[in-house]
């Protein structure tokens, strides 16, 4: 008797030895599995060579954007995002406030909600009051899968808070399926932890678009109607939003012979600015001419109020430019 409950305590501890290495083996595979799907979400070839690439993606050249209607359909998306987030902050009811929860929900990615597991509560941390800012798109990385008819833009925002005007950096993920003419965002709280910053226009970016985007009731775009004042006004509100308050980006968008000659360095640059702060602020799209040279539009911008301040935009693609103090 006592020798059968030694060989039964010894078969009880096997057992338990080999259901412990089991369990651990599950559980570090489980998290390797979720630390490699997550590094490998979007990878630049250039500057990550040591992160492993998951073969189902595709390699893309990243494009410069030549239609100014896809610039504003972009744009429209964008602004569902902001309307949404600065809404919740625009109500005391507690239905509306969920309500503007679905909303956003409604237009995330599906794979970021699925991967990061995305709970109400989460999304109530993507909530801010937009209202509080200045929103200007300081770049735009786009790429596409020309067969499938998606494409996918990374835009980096400026969001100036217009009490102390400081700038505060906003990125996003924008995807949109143009067989439904539907979009979803992946936002700037999950882009952070991606590996795209460093991409520039000539590299290649490694990705994995969705099967498709689900049309919902507020994740639609559609045609944009626009005219060429429209467009001039953009490209003044960005240029000013620079001199005035981002200073770098608009010394490298500067002229590179007019830089030479009369900015040759950054300190000279900014003491200009801030002498002329008045005649810059005064700049609207009210008070310009455009005209065609070549494959680029030239757009002159003067100031209102007799200030005697003008700059030139020479752009060949949307929203790229360089420019010149008159």
């Amino acid at each position: 008797m006592k020798r059968r409950l030694i060989i039964s305590s010894i078969i009880i501890i096997i057992v338990v030895f080999f259901l412990f290495i089991l369990f651990f083996s599950i559980s570090y595979n489980l998290k390797k599995y979720k630390s490699n799907n997550l590094n490998n979400i979007l990878i630049n070839n250039d500057t990550n060579t040591n992160v492993q690439i998951i073969y189902d993606k595709n390699e893309y050249k990243i494009e410069k954007i030549s239609n100014i209607e896809d610039y504003y359909i972009l744009k429209s998306c964008i602004t569902k995002y902001f309307l949404i987030t600065s809404g919740y902050f625009n109500t005391d009811s507690q239905n509306d406030k969920k309500i503007y929860i679905q909303n956003m929900y409604s237009i995330l990615d599906n794979n970021c909600l699925n991967m990061y597991n995305i709970t109400e509560n989460d999304i109530v941390n993507l909530m801010f009051n937009s209202d509080k800012y200045y929103i200007n798109i300081e770049d735009i990385i786009f790429f596409r899968e020309k067969d499938r008819n998606f494409y996918a833009y990374l835009v980096r925002i400026d969001l100036r808070d217009m009490e102390t005007n400081e700038i505060n950096i906003f990125d996003m993920l924008v995807l949109q399926d143009r067989n439904t003419n539907s979009f979803s965002i992946l936002p700037n709280k999950y882009i952070g932890e991606l590996n795209y910053n460093n991409l520039k226009h000539s590299n290649t970016v490694t990705f994995k678009f969705p099967e498709k985007i689900d049309r919902n009731e507020f994740n639609m775009f559609g045609s944009y109607q626009f005219n060429m004042s429209d467009y001039a006004n953009e490209l003044i509100y960005q240029l000013k939003e620079f001199l005035l308050y981002n200073p770098q980006i608009a010394y490298e968008k500067l002229d590179d012979d007019l830089k030479k000659k009369k900015f040759r360095t950054y300190e000279k640059f900014c003491k200009y600015i801030t002498d002329n702060y008045d005649g810059i602020y005064e700049l609207a799209s009210d008070n310009y001419t455009m005209e065609y040279k070549d494959k680029y539009s030239i757009y002159v911008f003067n100031s209102n109020n007799d200030n005697n301040f003008a700059v030139e935009i020479i752009t060949q693609d949307v929203m790229e430019y360089k420019y010149k103090i008159l």
